[in-house]
């Protein structure tokens, strides 16, 4: 690369992406629409996006991977995905491990499965031992600290919806697998006596399959971990306070219920919710209640975005650019739930919700195949990545990001075969063959073969294809600037291929 080039890279890198955000309202783009109601998000560190599939929908995978197109493809394999129970809970730890929690069932006990995409294997098992699992489970979130070698698991109980409600928080040690149940049926965990759960602005109503039906309100459900691992979040479904407790405290199996209860504080209030996630101090939830997405700062609440297409915002996970995915599942419209009445209607949306200027977003994050940890500094090889990718493959390329932060996106990735064209919406694009040959397009300009050496180039909104591979598979470093989003890839229409 000339002089100029590593310039403008290095510019690129150590730019703040919160600057780049400030100032700007939240924007809502739909990035999928499903045909069965979604459950949680989950983003990896290359930005991939991971969904559970709700159990209300009787999904025949139970988790899935969005591709950028979104087009939905089990995760992590078809047999798998498919011989989970009931999936709701799913999160991406900081080294890029992504953590399914299966509720269990009938003769099936409840596990955390922990499954690497960079290495394409299963990483870990926990299996919730008889003694950590409630008179009436219902296993459906949780929070994973890498760093300190913990998954915190929020078990709401009431399984069933109306039963025992005894909800607890259940701690797992990933490095020995050691597990315990805390604070069983406490009353920070209990829906406050007075609370009215609502959705769309109405009182929530379970209704039985005999078509008796009971107000209701649900327990302990959202959770959540801040970037530092020094906090786990948590609150109830029902209107009432958000809590936070050290790890320090809450993952030490030393600690007595005492000691947790002790160590707990109040940060707000909240509506009712069934989502959380959090940056610095500031907690972001879903609010059912109203349809919107809510922040928690100092103590006080305040609407992020609203929109009318919030039926049920259930789960959210941040980008690695700082930005927000939602799912919407439009549970309230599920006959339990509306007077033994099915009204809820396909498509179930997932958007991502930019503007954010979250604290999250000014921490860039690095990483290899082998997935380290986010960094502001450091050096990675872009020989061991290629090296990792594989030497064929059924489709047309295959990629790894380096660098990630908002700013800037660095990737390897080889072609094997011809690319469709297409366009970048909301990124430029700098390409340095690193191997191989092929014959590339840019706009309706003649064909032309480029190889090792080589440096291409263009702007956002500029359509580019890969013709023929001459010699490959062709390796391609690249920068994309800003961070490709989700929804940047544009194909054009099979008539102008």
């Amino acid at each position: 690369m000339n002089a100029k080039l590593i310039t403008l890279l290095a510019g690129l890198l150590t730019a703040s992406p919160s600057a780049t955000q400030a100032g700007t309202r939240p924007e809502v783009t739909v990035i999928a629409e499903l045909e069965h109601p979604p459950g949680n998000p989950a983003v990896g560190i290359d930005s991939e996006v991971y969904l559970s599939l709700h159990p209300f929908g009787a999904p025949k995978y139970k988790v899935v991977r969005l591709d950028e197109n979104g087009v939905l493809s089990p995760f992590p394999s078809e047999a798998i995905s498919a011989g989970f129970l009931n999936v709701i809970g799913v999160t991406v730890s900081e080294d890029g491990i992504v953590w399914i929690l299966d509720m269990g069932g009938p003769g099936q006990s409840p596990k955390l499965l922990g499954w690497s995409p960079a290495a394409n294997r299963l990483e870990a098992v926990h299996y919730i031992p008889d003694e950590a699992v409630g008179a009436n489970p219902f296993l459906q979130d949780l929070a994973v600290d890498s760093k300190g070698r913990r998954a915190y698991l929020a078990d709401m109980s009431r399984g069933d919806l109306v039963g025992v409600s005894e909800p607890a928080i259940v701690v797992i040690d990933l490095d020995t697998g050691q597990t315990r149940r805390v604070l069983n049926g406490h009353d920070m965990f209990q829906p406050e006596p007075d609370a009215i759960q609502r959705a769309d602005g109405e009182p929530m109503v379970y209704t039985r399959s005999d078509g008796s039906s009971e107000r209701f309100a649900l327990g302990l459900n959202p959770i959540g971990i801040d970037e530092r691992g020094a906090f786990v979040y948590f609150s109830t479904i029902a209107p009432g306070s958000v809590y936070r407790v050290p790890t320090t405290v809450l993952g030490d199996f030393e600690s007595s219920d005492e000691d947790i209860v002790a160590a707990t504080e109040s940060v707000g209030m909240k509506k009712t919710s069934d989502g959380l996630v959090v940056a610095g101090s500031s907690v972001y939830l879903t609010n059912v209640e109203d349809g919107s997405i809510d922040v928690l700062e100092n103590g006080s609440r305040r609407t992020l975005v609203t929109d009318e297409r919030f039926r049920w915002p259930d789960g959210l996970a941040f980008t690695p650019d700082g930005a927000l995915v939602a799912t919407i599942s439009q549970l309230h419209r599920t006959p339990a739930f509306n007077d033994g009445v099915a009204s809820e209607r396909p498509p179930y949306l997932v958007v991502r919700i930019d503007g954010v200027s979250n604290q999250r977003s000014s921490v860039p994050a690095t990483r290899t195949v082998g997935a380290i940890p986010p960094r502001q500094y450091g050096s990675v090889s872009v020989t061991d990545a290629v090296s990792d990718l594989p030497n064929t493959s059924d489709k047309p390329l295959e990629h790894v990001h380096l660098v990630n932060n908002g700013a800037v996106g660095i990737r390897v990735f080889r072609i094997y075969s011809p690319v469709r064209r297409h366009q970048h919406r909301y990124s430029d694009t700098y390409l340095h063959i690193l191997s191989g040959r092929a014959v590339f397009a840019i706009e309706d300009n003649e064909p032309f073969a480029a190889g090792a050496g080589d440096l291409l180039f263009w702007q956002q909104g500029t359509d580019h294809q890969v013709i023929r591979v001459i010699e490959g598979p062709l390796v391609v470093y690249a920068v994309d600037t800003p961070t490709r989003r989700l929804d940047d890839v544009h194909f054009a229409s099979p008539s102008k291929d």
